[in-house]
């Protein structure tokens, strides 16, 4: 964790990420993002079967996608996160996965990636919300998205479906920066 983090505990309560954020996994997400070419997340399934195999992740209620921000999905035409949700569902096919879109963006965002900690912190304070009649009460939560940085979007999320009654929330990113190269 970094200093911040140990500093002010956050409200997910545990994250996995399956590789470093480093100058090839960049290289990827550049060509899936801004290239259109959301079947490059494939490269990531052997790490994500390795997971989703382990026992590590534990069974969740339900999976929720982080959702972007509306205006970019359209033009990409796909919502990262909601690809990995169910490439997850579809590697955990022996039980029951929920995927759910429980959460919206309820406004534009300048893009995380050219922030600073602070900036990211106070981009997101309060853009997004939970559906109407999502019912969280006592539910296990899996946020995934595709990197954390900061964790500032996790955190904010985690938090809104805390506000909801989830029990724990816990994400799943493919990328993490800040992780010490091997």
């Amino acid at each position: 964790m970094c200093r911040s983090c140990r500093s002010t505990s956050p409200h997910y309560d545990r994250g996995f990420s399956l590789v470093a954020y480093q100058d090839a996994v960049k290289a990827i997400f550049r060509q899936i993002k801004f290239r259109n070419k959301p079947w490059l997340l494939n490269i990531f399934i052997t790490h994500l079967q390795r997971l989703a195999n382990s026992g590590r992740l534990g069974h969740y209620d339900v999976v929720v996608p982080i959702p972007g921000d509306p205006k970019r999905d359209r033009k990409r035409e796909f919502n990262q996160a909601f690809v990995i949700a169910h490439m997850l569902k579809r590697l955990r096919h022996t039980e029951r996965i929920v995927v759910k879109n429980v959460l919206v963006k309820k406004r534009s965002t300048l893009p995380q990636s050219g922030l600073g900690r602070r900036d990211r912190l106070k981009n997101l304070s309060g853009a997004f919300a939970t559906k109407a009649r999502v019912t969280l009460r006592g539910k296990k939560v899996l946020l995934v998205d595709d990197i954390v940085t900061t964790g500032s979007t996790m955190n904010e999320c985690a938090k809104l479906l805390k506000s909801q009654g989830a029990r724990q929330v816990d994400f799943l990113t493919l990328a993490r920066a800040g992780l010490p190269r091997r």
